[in-house]
């Protein structure tokens, strides 16, 4: 009987705890329930919505198509517009922007995400240069397209080293998405083997204790290089002694291909009546300014000083051959001479104006001595005589015709040809 009130107490206590379990239960099947039901909801809602979450386009379209934003089953039944969309920089820009859109009236945010799937495309060209030319990629290209930035490289190292040869090079493109693309091309490496080429080289001509410029009107052209250094060996000159000196000058490329060219230092003793060579030939300027112009051609800029000179001297006998620059002088100041002063004067314009000009004089002196002049302009050497004759014009003439008037008169130019270059 005593054990009665703790029976009776452990049976309330147990029964207690079972009515307490099933209502836990109950209570957390009731949240449950609650929970299906939302996610049930949540569900029937995102059928319905006819919009979709998020978008993806590739980088470079021009504008959003709005029926790739709706969902397929609801394409026929919706109007749809955009309120807002993303700029021609953001279409071409990778990464996630948002698009507001009005549909059924209704206003829906999606997320487009803007991305590059694409390799970039190009246009390339076989290259050739010279050996231990550099070469970078982007010789070889024309043209690339991509929306993105993109970089150009070899895909193996290039060597132009190899003493010529042809061999095939790999370029890759990349783009800032990390696609790429590759292309074969020809890399054609070419020994050099040719000289640097000197341009024709007039005298320097100075009085005694002058000064020379070496390199002033020296040129050198390569078939390779675009600068090309020149030495210059001027050991044999003395300025301070009248004579003529040799002076050598030597020109090497960037592959040891090496040309030598020497021109003649003409040093003159000093005259006793103050002439100077170099005042003679800023007299010879002043007039070639006078008359010719840098747009003429060299026929042209070889007519104005033939006229120039036939026109302004006067023919006067002369039996005295003075120095050549003094005979110029006379010809310049006192426009009087003879075929001597012509031929000084006519020299002295044409080395100013840059023409390429020689002596030559008659050969069979019994009769009378005669002096004139060879040109060339770039077509060869013609004869070039201002001394006035009666139906003669000795501008630009050639060997036959010179000839053919030289035997009618009493071989007025006969010469001897193998003192002289080849004339035309």
């Amino acid at each position: 009987v005593r054990y009665i009130p703790d029976i009776y107490l452990t049976i309330l206590i147990i029964r207690g705890g079972i009515y307490g379990l099933f209502k836990e239960i109950e209570k957390n099947i009731n949240i449950f329930l609650d929970f299906f039901v939302l996610i049930a909801c949540y569900a029937f809602y995102m059928w319905k919505v006819p919009v979709k979450d998020e978008v993806t386009v590739e980088a470079g379209i021009s504008e959003l198509d709005i029926n790739d934003f709706i969902k397929e089953d609801y394409k026929d039944d919706v109007e749809a517009s955009f309120q807002s969309t993303l700029s021609e920089e953001e279409l071409q820009t990778i990464g996630s922007y948002h698009v507001t859109l009005i549909c059924n009236e209704k206003e829906y945010s999606v997320k487009v995400n803007v991305v590059d799937t694409t390799a970039p495309t190009a246009v390339v060209k076989d290259v050739e240069v010279y050996e231990n030319d550099e070469v970078t990629a982007d010789m070889f290209v024309e043209e690339y397209q991509d929306v993105t930035e993109v970089e150009v490289s070899f895909k193996d190292e290039v060597s132009t080293t190899s003493g010529g040869g042809q061999q095939q090079v790999t370029l890759v493109f990349t783009d800032t998405s990390g696609k790429a693309s590759e292309y074969t091309v020809s890399l054609n490496v070419i020994a050099d083997t040719e000289a640097p080429v000197f341009s024709d080289m007039q005298d320097i001509e100075i009085t005694e204790g002058g000064t020379v410029s070496y390199k002033k009107d020296v040129t050198v052209t390569d078939n390779h290089d675009e600068d090309v250094e020149i030495n210059v060996d001027t050991s044999n000159v003395d300025l301070n002694t009248a004579g003529t000196y040799e002076v050598t000058y030597t020109a090497t490329d960037s592959a040891g291909n090496t040309a030598t060219q020497t021109r003649n230092i003409i040093v003159y003793a000093k005259n006793e009546d103050g002439i100077t060579v170099e005042e003679v030939y800023e007299l010879a300027q002043e007039v070639i300014d006078s008359i010719i112009t840098d747009d003429m051609t060299g026929y042209e800029k070889l007519s104005a000083i033939y006229y120039w000179v036939r026109n302004n001297l006067t023919y006067v006998s002369s039996t005295d051959k003075p120095a050549y620059y003094i005979s110029t002088y006379q010809g310049l100041t006192t426009k009087m001479g003879d075929c001597y002063v012509y031929y000084a004067t006519s020299r002295a314009l044409l080395t100013c104006a840059g023409i390429d000009n020689l002596e030559i004089c008659k050969s069979d002196t019994s009769v009378v001595g005669h002096y004139w002049n060879l040109v060339n302009i770039g077509d060869g050497w013609y004869h070039f005589d201002t001394v006035r004759r009666k139906n003669f014009s000795g501008l630009y003439l050639d060997d036959a015709t010179l000839m053919a008037y030289s035997q009618a008169h009493n071989n007025s130019h006969i010469y001897d040809a193998s003192l002289y270059p080849d004339i035309e």
